[in-house]
């Protein structure tokens, strides 16, 4: 039996490093964003980077406060206020 080249034993011990650190690096990852949104997701103009349910659903409640539409029909304004109904579920 001919022995083993030694560049077969440092691409061997490469491979299995690389993938070792992949693993280490996802379960890391997956371990941060565990409920939490997922970055590069915008919900109602608001970037989700890393941001909990309850930091979403505070910065979501205030920009409802802040925004106010007013609709003009001949000399009649209304004034509405935003309802996200799609987002109460959160």
């Amino acid at each position: 039996m001919k022995p083993q080249k030694r560049w077969h034993k440092l691409f061997g011990f490469s491979v299995g490093f690389v993938a070792l650190a992949l693993l280490v690096i996802v379960g890391f990852l997956s371990q941060y964003y565990k409920n939490r949104v997922m970055p590069g997701v915008v919900i109602a103009g608001i970037v989700g980077n890393a941001k909990t349910e309850t930091e979403l659903k505070e910065l979501i409640n205030d920009k409802e406060k802040l925004f106010n539409l007013t609709v003009q029909f001949g000399l009649k304004n209304t004034h509405q206020k935003l309802k996200i109904w799609a987002l109460r579920s959160i």
